[in-house]
């Protein structure tokens, strides 16, 4: 029976936007909007969001803007609440119909009712019950068909996390027609001997319902038909201790008979790592896929490291994107694929694999735990590295490190050369087959790179063919093009303008494509340099030159940068090199980025004179130091100004930036001072998302290169450097990089960085407990800062120092501290710190036992946090709502917070917010008698803490976690606590933040 590829049945849909109109919501799983030919999704803010889905949500597209107002704005008064809708709907507006589209057509507003046009906006939600309600009809393959589309679109529950009454029903609906056509397609299977297809989905079922006895029976019976008798008994007794707990039965009897089956097939049950999903047709390439999986399929002999070598553009990446699904099966799912094209600098490799097998640490000890985790019992696990020679030495060294400590690891890397590791394999990756000579249409079609190219034009030109006017042609192309996949590509995007037979005559216009233009590359390099060489031709010297400098950029750029970066930089320019296929273009973040095929960035870069390559990048140095100057700025200003959408889409610049001014030699000193700007912008960033071991790794670049420098930034990035160290467990040092921030901004008479890193000074001293001198920096920051009228730089000391006096055992003090700094917040307009102040009058009330005080507290800065789109905060005060409802006994609160707060820690990777969340689950927990499940989260929280980059618990919640531990021990006797709480240690956080949801809050999916 053919074997499809499964989607998961709660993950995040990921494929491009779909053919129906302009826009494309999916609610199912996470809510997205998606635009119609691009695949980057947008994530609305969160009021946003829940008007986008009142809207779009099928059957509900037109709402009386009353009813609108009554859902979204409950607390507010008739009139507030109508202006607040009016304000959400322009932001929907702006987001829906971009300058371009026009007004009106999507978001259809009246003075009583507002919808959207459905025509030109569909949903996942109304392509899932199309598919279900076309498999009600339809029997056989095509009912099968129909079912798996509807899985495939089934990407989680309806709108998880959003609290709409009218999202229940729907959600419970959307889930109970899911779980059906899993268990119709699992039936499908079982009747047809895919036993494999059968387990695979019946997993998927027991995942949406734990009680579902047919899923469990369905997975025994085809575990034991595959004589994988060892799993048929483990889903058993999963099923029995699930009956036991839960109803106080025993299973049906039919569960024994089917794990006791008799074997009739030994395949294995198919699981689906994190590949990238092609989105356009792939050929040829058979002899070399089925070399991979004879080299890479598990077992004694197989290859641990196989490199596809060969020039760029050769198609390495495609090859081993697709080989690794091929493999999915025979390593039931346990691939993970790392794209390495645009990390930089040392120590970045290590990283790119950590963030791919969703582990915060990348030391070896920590990704080689991981891998050992993530393994299969028999199989292991295969890592595929993509684009390895620019990070050859130190993916060499870490693949090397890796398959030492991990016996059943296998790696798949790309590069242009080989790795030099012992043991390595290496498949030389070599163009698609061509015509020998011009033939029949029915006989050429058989060649990949004619395949190739006629898809490729076929997406520009619909009704294009394969003919026998246009065979001798293409055959030309494509022995021109020596069968390179990109040089196909590149060549292809022309179509819309010429035909094959006008695009070969240009090819024969300038003969000095068609020769060798370097004596020392190889043939194949060269024919996709001609290519590339060939598409530059049809521009003008000022496009060439532009498209030379673009090289400068990693990961990305905007417009302004470009303008402001490269010469002849306009929209009109990028619109030129973008038709050409020489720029992709998409919206991030409400802007729209172009980026670069990094084989065609490595092309241009050559294309750049040395001195013109140095006088771009030190630009571009100096203009991400800016760019990031201003973002933080207004990111750390009251305005609540976001990350998300300034920073993050440009830190690979910002790295690179950062590398070529401080670890590049023979630098000038203008680049090292835009280095040391940079850094010092670029920590409150750092700081702020918890990445403090990439802030601290530039921080001290920036040290070394700018030692001596006595200028503001240097003192900026000193004192950041100081905060950055005082995180955890300070050393002294951290006094000492705050304490030389304070003295430059002295000498240069800065009043406001004195100010500034008086408050800083004072906050590491807190952090060190030396409340005495934190009390005495602080104070003297608020005097500074009063001095010279500023309000900001007071309202933060402020905040500090409510903080201080608490800990210095004065609440009267911190009391006043806190109400001073809320009425200068009022006077600012600053939500952001009335949000943070609220937060920490919030912990402090629950600190001292004013339960209803804290809870009014944290539900207020929710509210402003949530307004702000800072989800870290939000988190924060989930944690603090989550403390107070276990304090005052209210479980069933209790869990709906923690609830909540597992899904945002989960979506969000906030790293330092999982070990709260996990303690919280742990207590609930208790609450409900699963005392192994407690003492498993526990541990795995306490291990968190003891991270030297994650911060101190307050003492109460300490004093609060050791009562629990204590009463866990004597639950379960002293061995029982000892083995669960190993186990906690023993795995994985996200592991760990799995049990929370399953067992730890008593969801509706048992321990199997």
């Amino acid at each position: 029976m053919r074997r499809r590829r499964l989607l998961p049945l709660c993950g995040r849909w990921g494929g491009v936007a779909s053919d129906m109109g302009v826009w494309r919501v999916t609610m199912l799983g996470r809510l997205a909007l998606h635009r119609h030919g691009r695949s980057e999704p947008v994530y609305p803010t969160r009021m946003l969001a829940r008007l986008l889905a009142r809207l779009a949500y099928p059957g509900r597209t037109q709402a009386p803007r009353v009813e609108l107002v009554d859902e979204l704005y409950p607390d507010l008064s008739e009139e507030e609440g109508r202006t607040a809708l009016r304000q959400v709907i322009l932001r929907l507006r702006r987001l829906l119909e971009p300058v371009g589209v026009e007004a009106g057509s999507v978001l259809e507003c009246g003075r009583q009712h507002v919808g959207l046009n459905s025509a030109l906006c569909g949903t996942d939600v109304a392509e899932f019950d199309a598919a279900m309600d076309a498999a009600t009809g339809l029997v056989g393959s095509a009912a099968v068909e129909a079912l798996e589309r509807a899985v495939s679109l089934y990407g989680g529950d309806l709108l998880p996390g959003m609290d709409a009454e009218w999202a229940a029903p729907e959600r419970q609906r959307l889930r109970a027609r899911a779980l059906d056509a899993i268990l119709r397609l699992a039936a499908h299977c079982e009747s047809g001997g895919d036993d494999a297809g059968a387990a695979d989905y019946a997993l998927r079922a027991v995942a949406a319902d734990a009680y579902c006895q047919p899923a469990h029976l369905v997975f025994i019976r085809s575990a034991a038909a595959m004589g994988d008798a060892a799993a048929a008994r483990r889903r058993l007794a999963a099923m029995e201790k699930l009956w036991r707990d839960e109803f106080g039965s025993d299973v049906p009897a039919e569960a024994h008979a089917a794990a006791a089956g008799t074997p009739r097939a030994a395949t294995r049950m198919p699981r689906h790592g994190l590949v990238p999903v092609p989105v356009s047709r792939f050929f040829g390439r058979e002899a070399e896929i089925a070399e991979i999986r004879r080299l890479l399929t598990p077992a004694p002999q197989r290859a641990r490291l196989l490199t596809l070598t060969g020039p760029g553009g050769s198609g390495k990446t495609r090859l081993a994107t697709e080989a690794a699904m091929a493999l999915m099966d025979a390593y039931e799912g346990a691939i993970r694929f790392v794209p390495l094209a645009d990390v930089s600098g040392p120590g970045s490799v290590a990283p790119a694999v950590a963030r791919a097998l969703g582990v915060p640490d990348s030391s070896d000890e920590a990704l080689a735990g991981a891998i050992g985790n993530f393994e299969r019992p028999s199989e292991g696990c295969l890592l595929v590295l993509d684009n390895l020679e620019h990070v050859a030495a130190e993916g060499a060294m870490l693949v090397e490190k890796l398959l030492s400590h991990c016996p059943r690891l296998a790696v798949l890397a790309t590069s242009r050369r080989s790795l030099g590791v012992q043991g390595e394999r290496n498949l030389p990756v070599a163009p698609l087959e061509t015509p020998p000579e011009p033939a029949p249409p029915e006989r050429m079609a058989g060649y990949p790179s004619v395949e190739m190219l006629v898809d490729r034009i076929q997406a520009r030109r619909p009704g294009f063919a394969l003919t026998d006017r246009n065979a001798h042609a293409l055959a030309e192309l494509c022995t021109w093009l020596d069968g390179l996949p990109l040089a196909i590509e590149l060549v292809s995007a022309w179509a819309a303008t010429y035909t094959p037979e006008e695009i070969l005559a240009r090819v024969d216009s300038v003969p000095a494509l068609l020769s060798n233009p370097s004596s020392t590359a190889a043939p194949r390099v060269a024919s996709l340099q001609a290519a590339m060489e060939w598409s530059l031709h049809l521009l003008d010297a000022r496009l060439r030159r532009f498209f030379a400098e673009l090289s400068v950029f990693r990961g990305g750029w905007t417009l302004q940068a470009a303008e402001a970066i490269c010469g002849g930089g306009n929209a009109v320019t990028l619109r030129n090199l973008q038709e050409c296929s020489l720029v992709t273009a998409g919206e991030v973040g409400g802007r729209m980025r172009f980026g670069m095929l990094e084989t065609l960035r490595a092309f241009a870069a050559r294309r750049l004179r040395r001195a013109d390559a140095d006088r771009v990048r030190g630009k571009h140095a100096r203009w991400f130091a800016g760019m990031a100057q201003r973002e933080v700025a207004q990111a750390t200003d009251h305005s609540g100004h976001g990350w998300d959408t300034t920073l993050e889409p440009d830190l690979a610049n910002c790295r690179a930036a950062l590398h070529w001014c401080l670890l590049e030699p023979g630098r000038s000193a203008a680049d090292i001072d835009s280095g040391v700007r940079l850094a010092a912008a670029l920590w409150p960033y750092w700081f702020s998302v918890g990445r403090f071991d990439e802030g601290r790794t530039w921080l001290t670049a920036a040290r070394a290169a700018g030692a001596g420098q006595r200028t503001a930034a240097y003192a900026r990035l000193l004192q950041g450097l100081g905060l950055n160290a005082s995180v955890g467990r300070p050393g002294p040092e951290a006094v000492e990089w705050a304490s030389e921030s304070l003295a430059i901004y002295r000498e240069l008479g800065d009043a406001v960085g004195e100010a500034q890193a008086l408050g800083s000074l004072g906050i590491v001293h807190q952090r060190r407990q030396e409340h005495a001198e934190a009390r005495r920096c602080l104070e003297q920051a608020l005097a500074a800062a009063q001095a010279i009228g500023h309000d900001e730089i007071a309202l933060s000391v402020l905040a500090g120092l409510a903080l201080a006096a608490e800990a210095d055992g004065q609440p009267d003090q911190s009391t006043d501290f806190r109400r001073r700094a809320l009425g200068l917040a009022t006077k600012l307009g600053s939500k952001r710190y009335a949000a943070l102040l609220l937060q920490d009058g919030g912990f402090y009330e629950w600190r001292v036992g004013d339960l209803h005080a804290a809870r009014s507290s944290f539900e207020q800065s929710q509210t402003l946090f949530r307004e702000l789109g800072d989800t870290y905060r939000e988190v924060r005060c989930l944690w603090g709502l989550g403390l107070t409802a276990l304090r005052a006994g209210d479980a069933p609160r209790a869990r709906g917070i923690y609830h909540t707060m597992l899904d945002m820690v989960r979506c969000t990777g906030h790293r330092v917010l999982r070990a709260p969340c996990l303690e919280g689950v742990a207590h609930l927990a208790e609450l409900h008698g699963k005392h192994a499940c407690a003492a498993t989260l526990l541990a795995h929280a306490d291990m968190l803490r003891e991270a030297p980059d994650m911060p101190a618990p307050w003492p109460a919640v300490t004093e609060d976690n050791a009562a629990l531990s204590d009463r866990l021990q004597s639950a379960l006797g002293e061995e029982a606590f000892r083995v669960a709480y190993g186990r906690g240690r023993a795995i994985s956080s996200d592991e760990a933040l799995q049990l929370a949801s399953e067992r730890g809050l008593g969801a509706s999916v048992g321990p199997g």
